[in-house]
């Protein structure tokens, strides 16, 4: 390409007839341009096609006029910034498209639908071979033999065969269009009938070949440059086919006038859909040809022509490291042939992301300068403007820099306001001042809708902008060159948006604004600069929601021209308010008060909705920070005529709350003085475990899951995870002494550790990611343990509910992230596992986390039935969570070689050789056995006692001891008043170790083994064998796993026990392995199992559980299986519509499983246990159906697909709606659809 030359743009010359000329906005580069600029094809120009806007027309033109948008050819002249061509050779650009876009249609569409329909006469059903069909003309092509009905075959690169398949080419029907395998490939595919036609644009065998692939009056149609046949030639050597060629630079005018109306046809329907491109600025057309000529690209390639800009000058963006800065910085060099930029920032070089912008900018071609200046001092600023060189001066300004500190007005500091003023104010006028001299082609200030709208806690920003806006009026009232663009809410985060949440951004959205893309952004610019105008407002804005505070007298003046929808006159006054409390009940007080608040609340969030806010959603929540509670504060207080104090919403975090508080104000009853008595509670009463869910290893998701697994003796332990950045090619070494490394290459591991449903628990995606994974997996666990227990999570907000947790740290986000600041805190803290809990469900008893190590989790439940006997939790939630983010555990144990090799526990085998790792989460729901009963509450089993004790002063500080051992599991006995010998099985703590488990064997042979009939020995099992060691899990894993054995009277077999360990005497029978699953042994007394956990810290847990006594009192529902009902109910909902149809799939998977279920009690459990969402949906089926299980099947089938069923009611309940219940009374003949919604 060395003998390209950029030349200057010829004079215009007069039109001739017919003719039109444009201004190019974007060219299409084909191969013959590669062609052309190698030489291969003599006295021929460059460029063939491009889109612009017709800057003037023949005199006999007058089916097109100045200012259209046009696509077509332009022969031999496209590459420049203005083209000529005859009029009947272009077409209106469609409604929406790019010029980018409108350039790659005219020469691949035309090429491809003359050669395919007009010469080769395709047709449906036919087989149609497209060789090179990544590219332009073989995209297409395919999309037009596709909607011919054509049966479709296409080379191409092999990395690019995806290009194909998304064009919905068969993967069979595709080969390489590197080598000639592609004949083999397609005469199996079509068993030997090969094709009937042949689009080529290859040379050489590939022409022979694809030759002899065709069938018998098949056609190979020719559209490259390179090596055409002579028609004869081809027909004497393969007789039968048809060998012809397409130039489309032979067709007439009027021809290709006829093609265009039938490709225009097609593309408003639908058919024919713009190609993807590649785009070049027209500098860099000998880059954009070379990089066609190597066949890199997939689609068009299209070149852009720049700007008006001198590109010997240089372009100043101030605050050109910072996101805006980039994304214009580089659209003025691909887009205006910029290539000299001066890019000035407080931190220059030193930015984020700074080098990777200088080394884009680069490979555009631009000469970069990244300097670091105080822009709001004239001195500096005047520094860096002198340094720019005198053959490139400067020639344009983009003024991007700002800064925000938010405050009330009332509030704000004169530092606060020197800091935005001078980023924004000062740094303006300074380089007003400073190129007064200067010739300038554009100086551009980028202001804010908030200078025009006003923002609140944003005054010092607004009047910064004012005066961006302010000043380029005045710019351009003294004739120079002057922008002022007041930017809406951008999409892409910046360092001044970074700090906006979910709940943030959703409030931007329902405040009318739309967010901008970088490619809305950049055409807003574009249209800016031409437009010529000093002030513009390229911010998007949502018109219905304009509408919305139209009715709510909420929309600003200057927006009032953009809806129809008149103001309505506003009587809400602190007299209003009080006349319409003074006849009301305290219920109705309560609602007006609730609807202030709402209606106060949506007017501060610009939300043009009041009765879509839920009155009993945190303030947080609904997206109230702490300047617009501020707001909200001050509002309430000039409609209520109250003093309240600025800590409104901090101490009454609902718009609930806050009216109950308005209520008692009010109406001037006092606000009741809080009394605590101490809690009465029978200390010897024993603890229920109402509910369990766990998250393990093996995709266990459930009580029943684990069950599943451990009754079925299998084993999950399983190589590192791929998706958390660990070297797990890196990491093995069987060399235990290997430093960094592990000589295991298995564990227990979790598969849905990354994946949380943070919307679900009104969690920001940054602050989601910025949580450990164990504050994650607990959250869900904990919720599923709810309503395991029949308990709906959401009733327990202000409940004494007690949060205990087990868990240690895992050093997740010790790399730390920018995007993480703010978060990192809170989400990496073990101490916030457990009250975040607490903080999303509202729970206020205690809420505290353990860490003993692998005896945190049963040392919480102790802890937690402590706390239920003293009477200081009504409810708690108890377990422990362990997710390993690093493989630490592995690298550290492997060094003190306490690693199974094979990753298996062997607990208390003789071939015991070490731990294997597991993770997960494990949470029962305790309540005081009286309260549960009284409660409905299902009693899954009964913690009758536990203990908890140190080792002390043993022999080291993580060695077990014995004598502790037995210590603690004599105290646990104790504390539940039963005898040794009535324990009938332990799950054991049992890692595997060769040192622990004898040592925990023989606590158990001097304590349980004592005095004890061998007949009745103690059975041993851990749970280890099947998951590993789940550290800060296990003891809850192992508790799960008892009580389930419990409830179904089967004791399931301990794994890889070769033999029992020789270091432990067994001779007495007195304890022994459960080497086999048997039946729970038949006693007198009711079925008692004991849970025993040693952290490595010393500190030992142990629980003694026991099966549930029947109910002293008959059970709250009785099942009416096989009653007859008019109608039969089955409610779903979730937080999302998608929610909703993955909970029917789930019920629907359930019942596949469960086919004996009864299906009323389905239904109440559905009804009363489970929280109520605003995503609903009623599976209903009339008493008269002979098969309501099928039937609820197929109508849960067509709720989990979308679909609409009989069966099936659907409805959005709009949370927090108390509406009225209103009797209608139509008549006959006066229904109508929905009137009930």
């Amino acid at each position: 390409m060395a003998n390209l030359a950029l030349l200057p743009t010829q004079p215009h010359t007069v039109l001739g007839p017919g003719q039109i000329r444009v201004a190019v906005r974007a060219a299409g580069l084909n191969f013959r341009d590669v062609v052309v600029a190698l030489g291969a094809i003599a006295e021929e120009g460059l460029g063939g096609e491009a889109a612009g806007i017709i800057i003037d027309t023949g005199p006999d033109v007058t089916t097109l006029r100045r200012g259209d948008a046009v696509m077509g050819l332009f022969p031999n002249n496209a590459f420049a910034a203005t083209a000529v061509t005859d009029h009947r050779l272009v077409v209106p650009i469609p409604a929406g498209w790019s010029f980018a876009a409108a350039a790659s249609i005219p020469v691949a569409f035309l090429t491809a639908y003359g050669a395919l329909v007009e010469l080769g006469g395709l047709a449906a059903g036919r087989r149609v071979l497209i060789h090179a069909g990544a590219g332009g003309v073989g995209q297409a092509a395919i999309q037009i033999a596709t909607h011919f009905g054509a049966e479709v075959y296409a080379t191409a690169h092999p990395s690019k065969h995806h290009v194909l398949e998304a064009l919905g080419v068969s993967g069979r029907h595709i080969a390489s269009s590197r080598t000639l395998d592609f004949v083999d490939v397609f005469n199996q595919a079509t068993s030997g009938g090969g094709m009937d036609l042949v689009l080529n644009s290859l040379a050489g065998d590939f022409v022979d070949n694809s030759l002899r692939l065709l069938s018998h009056g098949g056609r190979l149609i020719e559209i490259g440059k390179t090596d055409i046949r002579v028609p004869d030639d081809v027909a004497a050597a393969h007789p039968g086919v048809v060998y012809r060629t397409y130039d489309l630079s032979s067709e007439t005018p009027d021809r290709i006038s006829q093609l265009w109306a039938t490709l225009i046809e097609m593309i408003s329907a639908g058919v024919l859909q713009p190609l993807p491109t590649t785009s070049y600025g027209l500098l860099q057309a000998t880059q954009a040809l070379r990089h066609m000529s190597q066949a890199r690209h997939t689609g068009k390639i299209v070149l852009l022509p720049p700007a008006v800009l001198d590109a010997d000058g240089t372009v100043l963006i101030t605050g050109g490291t910072g996101m805006l800065g980039g994304v214009f910085a580089e659209l003025l060099v691909a887009h205006y042939g910029a290539r000299h930029l001066l890019l000035v920032s407080r931190r220059g070089l030193d930015a984020p992301g700074a080098d990777e912008l200088y080394q884009r900018l680069t490979e555009l071609g631009a000469q970069v300068t990244i300097t670091a200046c105080d822009i709001s001092d004239p001195d500096e600023l005047s520094a860096v403007l002198a340094s720019i060189p005198t053959q490139h001066p400067l020639r344009a300004v983009v003024h991007t820099a700002g800064v925000l500190d938010d405050a009330v007005t009332t509030e704000l500091t004169h530092e606060q306001l020197d800091t935005v003023l001078t980023a924004k104010a000062d740094t303006a006028w300074h380089l007003h001042q400073l190129t007064a001299d200067a010739d300038l082609d554009a100086f551009v200030v980028f202001s804010s809708v908030a200078g025009v709208l006003g923002a609140p806690g944003q005054a010092n920003y607004a009047a910064a902008n004012a005066f961006l806006d302010a000043l380029a009026q005045q710019r351009h009232r003294n004739h120079l060159p002057a922008t002022s663009l007041a930017w809406g809410y951008w999409q892409t985060t910046s360092a001044m948006t970074a700090h906006l949440d979910a709940v943030d951004q959703a409030r931007l959205t329902r405040n009318s604004m739309i967010p901008i893309s970088t490619e809305h952004g950049q055409a807003m610019f574009d249209a800016a600069l031409a437009c010529q105008q000093p002030c513009l407002v390229p911010a998007p804005l949502n018109t219905q929601v304009l509408a919305g505070y139209a009715r709510q007298n909420a929309l600003p003046t200057i927006l009032s021209a953009l809806t129809t929808t008149r103001r309505q006159a506003t009587t809400t006054t602190t007299e209003t308010v009080t006349a319409r409390l003074a006849n009301q009940t305290s219920q109705q007080q309560l609602a007006t008060l609730t609807g202030l608040v709402t209606d106060i609340t949506a007017a501060v969030l610009a939300h043009p909705d009041s009765a879509a806010l839920d009155a009993d959603l945190p303030f947080k929540d609904l997206g109230i920070d702490s300047l617009s509670a501020l707001e909200l504060r001050n509002s309430l207080a000039r409609h209520t005529g109250l003093t309240l104090p600025a800590t409104l919403v901090f101490d009454h975090p609902t718009p609930t709350a806050i009216a109950h508080h308005l209520v008692s104000r009010l109406s001037g009853v006092a606000t009741p003085t809080l009394v605590v008595s101490p809690a009465e509670a029978g200390v010897e009463e024993p603890v229920a475990v109402v509910g369990m869910a766990c998250r393990l290893p093996g995709g266990i998701e459930s009580a029943a899951g684990l069950w599943e697994l451990v009754s079925g003796a299998a084993d999950v332990m399983s190589g590192f995870p791929t998706d958390r950045g660990w070297d797990v090619a890196g990491l093995f070494d069987p060399d235990p002494d290997a430093v960094g490394k592990t000589y295991t290459r298995y564990g227990g591991f979790i598969s849905s550790a990354a994946e949380f449903d943070a919307e679900f628990f009104g969690i920001s995606a940054r602050e989601a990611a910025a949580m450990d994974p164990q504050q994650r997996v607990l959250l869900e666990v904990c919720w599923e343990a709810l309503e395991h227990a029949g308990i709906d999570p959401t009733t327990l907000e202000g409940s004494n509910t007690g949060v205990f947790v087990g868990a240690y740290a895992q050093r997740y986000g010790d790399s730390g992230s920018d995007s993480s600041e703010g978060f990192a805190l809170t989400g990496g803290a073990t101490s916030v596992a457990s009250g975040r809990v607490a903080y999303v469900l509202g729970l206020q008893g205690p809420a505290i986390t353990v860490d003993t190590a692998c005896s945190s989790s049963l040392v919480a439940t102790h802890l937690a039935c402590q706390s239920l006997r003293s009477g200081e939790s009504s409810l708690a939630v108890a377990g422990g969570v362990t997710i390993m983010a690093t493989p630490a555990p592995f690298i550290e144990f492997a060094r003190q070689r306490g690693l199974a090799a094979d990753g298996r526990c062997k607990a208390f085998a003789a071939a015991a050789d070490g731990t294997g790792w597991g993770e997960g989460a494990a949470v029962v729901v305790l309540e005081r056995l009286s309260d549960a009963r009284r409660n409905h509450h299902p009693v899954l089993a009964v913690i009758a006692g536990s203990a908890v004790n140190q080792d002390g002063a043993s022999n080291g500080l993580t060695a077990p001891n014995g004598p502790a051992q037995q210590r603690v599991i004599g105290q646990a006995a104790a504390n539940a008043g039963i005898a040794l010998d009535q324990v009938d099985v332990v799950e054991a703590h049992g890692t595997g170790t060769t040192l622990g488990d004898p040592i925990e064997a023989g606590a158990l042979i001097a304590t349980y083994g004592t005095h004890r009939d061998p007949e009745h020995p103690l059975w041993l099992g851990s749970v280890k064998s099947n998951i590993g060691h789940t550290q800060a899990a296990a003891g809850a894993a192992g508790l799960i796993k008892v009580i389930q054995a419990m409830r179904h009277g089967v004791l399931p077999k301990t794994l890889h026990v070769d033999a029992p360990t020789p270091q432990v005497d067994w001779s007495a029978g007195t304890v022994r392995l459960l080497t086999e699953t048997m039946p729970w042994p038949d006693t007198d007394h009711l079925r008692t199992a004991a849970v025993s956990s040693f952290g490595v810290s010393g500190t030992n847990a142990h629980l003694i559980v026991q099966q549930a006594s029947p109910s002293p009192t008959p059970a709250a529902h009785q099942s009416s299986h096989g009653a007859q009902c008019v109608l039969q109910v089955w409610p779903l909902s979730a937080r999302s519509s998608a929610a909703l149809s993955a909970q029917a799939h789930r019920l629907h998977e359930y019942l596949l499983g469960h086919p004996g279920l009864d299906l009323t009690d389905l239904a109440y459990s559905l009804a009363t246990t489970r929280t109520h969402h605003p995503y609903r949906a009623a599976l209903t089926v009339p008493g008269s159906t002979d098969d309501a299980y099928h039937d609820l099947l197929r109508g849960l089938t067509a709720l989990a697909a979308g679909r609409a069923h009989r069966f099936v009611s659907q409805h959005y309940c709009r949370a927090g709606q108390a509406g009225k219940t209103v009797f209608v009374f139509p008549g006959q003949g006066g229904q109508y659809p929905a009137m009930g919604a």
